[in-house]
């Protein structure tokens, strides 16, 4: 049971006592002056934030909780001015960085100022919109808006333009790209998508044909004198498959590239033909949105070709075209002996739409992406989600079905399907006290039990494995709920502890490893130094004799991109162009990294690079068809397929289920004889579970599994399959992919990454180094010391499988080798670039994605309550006002992707307060109007009501 009690004079919330009668319980406080302000928070552990405020009732300043208990000159504090119109002037943080801003004679902001007198200038039109912005180096985006101030355009600083058109309820109804493709997207009648289709761009390619959904084709009798079918020489595909007179197969050419010409697919009429044969043709609609094809009437005497009801020819050649297919279908093909013949060709839509179907509660119930494959949701009566199932496209049979069961509080008490099983207990708080992954297919069970502090944190986790006590990570927090120690003991890990200390605004100060619980043993000890704009300038990694293990010394520009690393390899120099893409990387002569070079289209797609020189070819979609050594090729939900050597012939193929997850790669020898099998399995969370790898198929014995147990979004364990021992435990920090070590083969393992989170060294418990990594801006593994010693989580921390050369960045599969996702965004135009498979916004010193959904920045100190929400919001915004990324703080706090921190306190309802209203809360700071209670509109957001 929860009670809240209420102020008597203003009804405001003083306090909310949780759990009460269990062993659970908290208490919180919350305190106010006369005039209703909110002046402190005193949270479950008795640790006290306060709120200060003028005349006017403008908050002016925030002290925060004394983090160590010392005193009150440790407390962080954050300070805040005001003109007299009530426009903020000045937001001093606990490092006394102060960012001035400047406004018009309409209290609108026009310049934001930093302590190294960084000028950030905005301009706005007469209804208010903001129509430029200026960064520190003059680079400027503009934006134009429509009569009704809707976003109708904004332009880059290079000249990109991205255009938005909208219905008359404000639907958005088209996306332009600055390459030409478009998104269009319809809805019905209460406003719902229900259509979202993406239109090529124009090309003069014969690929920008690429990835029809299907090709249906017959050959039909004009009526000039023939009689029956004299010739039956089949249609032969130059892979050998047939398809004689009458057939009604299907050739299934998984997007591969097809020359239709006379030695694949050919009409052979060897009566008639004297020349070498007659192609097809393909033609389109003006804009292409749907392809068009009509007919084609071919006069065999005369070896010409007659265009009958075509609006436009795409692609025009005597006799062949290339195009990407999937799904040819050949049905009746009859051969005349007549002089005249009609081949009618029809196209399925090029450009598929995804569909939605809704139920009158506004649910869910259907959904068919552009590959045509179709997901079913159903729910119950508290429009809570019951099944999803994946039908076949070809007989309409299930072939997965998830399964969720609730309690009467609507938390999630098992999740199922084919190939995974989860079951979850909770205590009083609704908080998840067990998980149980038993039912599992061929999995080790391992149940795995929480336990929490009085303010929500996760202080221990225990895992129990095959029905034995196994390992316990426990986790210690200070007044400001940041965790500054993790330890890991138990029957089956060596014991290890690593303190983290933080300065006043939650940035990594040092981290101190050990390899015992009494901090006796020390194995490294890395040190943090940032300048007066709070970036990163000095990352050290020592060992207990002080010795370096590594450093990493930053330089910056006036827009605070890094200008120059210096590490232990070398001296780099970086170069950008106007849209803070990476276009160089110079490097001393003797460097073994060598020197970078990048440059890009108005889409970010890499035009040019010192690994493949100018042979990217990018087609539709920003769909990378070749780089020169290899040709590439999609489905029409935009996965990649097929990945073919130019040279050689060579193939790796690609398969996807129903939630676009990667779950085959299989390589093929330029004969078509399999030379390499992997599969991958998923949860019914997303979390991959498991990967299968026949190193050489025509070998018996060469098999291998792992598997895989998560603790939330981080993997704990790689179990062996084949005989269920644990291989290798891993050990992490409060950060997202802070892999701190990993114990395999009685051996702990520590990781030291860089600024990104990226594998450099791997050393013994005695501080020596195993293996050093080095890699080039793009994450390729440039060197490494020792491959006996290697870590599965490489670049920004992520798992990286060698077989596949892939990096797996949970939503999807990043490849280094082009630079790019190979598979579009899920949450598509969300995270907030045009590429849908572009990483990071080509910007790989700066930002991590360690979602694959939106670049931010390293993911820093997870964030455990409402006050750290604020803090965190405001020092993102501050820093975002000078033109710049924060170095450490939250992926992105104020965006409208709500994506939970997999490091806060597993619970059914968010611990922390959702974005959207951090942002209501920022703007209230912003006009000095803190008239309500934060915490009352938390109570809102989460629908709990006096």
């Amino acid at each position: 049971m929860t009670q809240f009690e209420y102020r008597d004079s203003d009804q405001q919330l003083e306090t909310i006592i949780s759990a009460i009668g269990s062993p659970d319980e908290a208490t919180q406080s919350f305190e106010y002056d006369d005039t209703g302000n909110q002046t402190a928070i005193v949270d479950g552990n008795g640790n006290r934030t306060t709120f200060t405020y003028d005349v006017l009732n403008r908050l002016t300043r925030i002290t925060e909780a004394d983090p160590d208990g010392a005193g009150p000159l440790q407390s962080p504090i954050t300070n805040f001015t005001y003109d007299v119109a009530g426009n903020l002037l000045t937001i001093t943080d606990a490092e006394n960085s102060t960012v001035r801003n400047a406004y018009d004679s309409r209290d609108r902001l026009i310049s934001t100022i930093d302590d190294h007198d960084q000028t950030t200038v905005f301009a706005y039109d007469s209804e208010g919109n903001l129509v430029a912005t200026t960064d520190p180096l003059g680079f400027v985006t503009q934006t134009t808006y429509d009569t009704r101030s809707r976003l109708i355009e904004t332009i880059d600083p290079e000249g990109g333009a991205t255009t938005f058109t909208y219905d008359a309820d404000d639907n958005l109804l088209s996306l332009t790209d600055p390459v030409g493709n478009i998104t269009r997207f319809a809805y019905d009648a209460r406003n719902r998508l229900t259509e979202e289709v993406q239109v090529f761009a124009d090309s003069d390619e014969a690929v920008a044909m690429g990835g029809l959904t299907g090709l249906r084709i017959h050959a039909a009798e004009l009526g000039r004198g023939s009689e029956g079918n004299v010739d039956s020489t089949p249609i032969t595909v130059g892979d050998g498959v047939e398809f004689g007179p009458g057939s009604e197969s299907t050739l299934r050419t998984l997007g591969e590239t097809i020359d239709f010409s006379t030695d694949q697919i050919t009409f052979i009429f060897p009566d008639v033909i004297q020349n070498d044969g007659t192609g097809m043709y393909l033609f389109s609609d003006a804009d292409q949105s749907i392809p068009a094809i009509r007919s084609v009437s071919v006069n065999l005497d005369q070896s010409d070709v007659e265009i009958i009801d075509v609006d436009q020819i795409i692609e025009f050649a005597d006799d062949w075209i290339s195009i990407d297919l999937l799904n040819l279908n050949l049905s009746n093909p009859f051969f005349y002996a007549g002089k005249s013949l009609v081949i009618d060709i029809e196209f399925e839509e090029r450009n598929a739409p995804t569909r939605y179907h809704y139920d009158t509660q506004d649910n869910l119930t259907r959904k068919i992406d552009r590959n045509g494959r179709e997901t079913r949701f159903v729910y119950d009566d508290l429009d809570r989600l019951l099944t999803e199932s994946w039908i076949d496209p070809v007989d309409g049979s299930v072939v997965n079905q998830i399964g969720y069961e609730y309690d009467q509080s609507s938390n999630l008490l098992s999740i199922s399907d084919a190939f995974s099983s989860l079951s979850y207990s909770y205590d009083d708080l609704n908080r998840v006290q067990t998980v149980d992954n038993t039912g599992t297919p061929g999995a080790l069970p391992v149940l795995l039990t929480y336990a929490y502090d009085d303010n929500g944190n996760v202080v221990s986790v225990t895992d129990t494995i095959d029905g034995a006590a196994g390992t316990t990570t426990g986790y210690d927090y200070d007044a400001l709920d940041r965790t500054v120690s993790v330890n890991q003991s138990g029957s089956d890990v060596s014991d290890k502890l690593v303190d983290l200390v933080y300065n006043q605004i939650g940035q990594f100060d040092s981290i101190t490893r050990y390899s015992d619980l009494q901090r006796n043993a020390t194995v490294a000890n890395t040190e943090y130094q940032y300048d007066e704009l709070n970036r990163l300038t000095d990352l050290d990694h020592t060992n207990a004799a002080d010795a370096v293990l590594a450093f990493y010394d930053f330089e910056y520009d006036a827009s605070s991109r890094i200008s120059q690393i210096a590490d232990i390899d070398g001296v780099t120099d970086y170069a950008y162009d106007d849209r803070s893409q990476l276009t160089g990387a110079d490097r001393a002569e003797e460097d073994d990294r060598g020197d970078e070079s990048y440059s890009y289209d108005a889409n970010g797609n890499r035009v040019t690079s010192h690994r493949h020189d100018n042979g990217y070819v990018t087609g539709p979609q920003n769909r990378l068809l070749s780089d020169g050594t290899f040709s590439y090729a999609y489905d029409a939900e935009g996965n990649m397929t097929r990945r073919t050597n130019i040279g050689s012939g060579e193939a790796r193929g690609f398969i996807w289920d129903h939630r676009n997850r990667l779950i085959r790669v299989t390589d093929f020898s330029s004969g078509g004889i399999i030379t390499q099998d992997v599969e991958y399995r998923y949860d019914a969370l997303d979390r991959r579970i498991e990967k299968r790898i026949d190193s050489d198929p025509a070998i018996p014995g060469n098999e291998t599994e792992l598997r895989f147990v998560y603790d939330r979004e981080d993997i704990i364990l790689d179990v062996n399959g084949l005989n269920d021992q644990v291989a290798v435990r891993y050990f992490h920090g409060p950060q997202v992919d802070q892999v701190l070590a990993q114990e395999r083969s009685e051996q702990t393992q520590w990781l030291l990454t860089d600024h990104l989170g990226t594998t450099r060294e791997v050393i013994a418990n005695v501080g020596s180094i195993l293996n050093h990594l080095v890699y080039d801006s793009f994450g390729n593994v440039v060197s490494e010391s020792d491959a006996g010693s290697m870590a599965r989580h490489l670049f920004t921390g992520r798992e990286y499988d060698i077989e596949t050369e892939l990096n797996f960045y949970r939503s999807r599969y990043y490849l280094s080798g082009i630079g790019q996702f190979v598979s579009e965004d899920r949450i598509g135009f969300r995270g907030k670039d045009p590429n849908l498979y572009g990483y990071v916004f080509n910007s790989p010193h700066t930002l991590t994605d360690p979602f694959g959904l939106r670049a931010g920045d390293d993911a820093g100190v997870p964030r455990r309550s409402f006050r750290n929400d604020v803090k965190e919001a405001l020092s993102f915004c501050k820093q975002l006002l000078v033109g710049r990324r924060p170095t450490i703080g939250p992926v992105d706090p104020i965006g409208d992707l709500v994506a939970e921190n997999p490091k806060q306190a597993v619970t059914s309802v968010p611990a922390v307060t959702k974005r959207g209203m951090v942002l209501e809360e920022l703007d209230d700071v912003f006009k000095g109007r803190r008239r309500r209670s934060p915490t009352q509109d938390r109570l809102d957001e989460l629908g709990i009501t006096k």
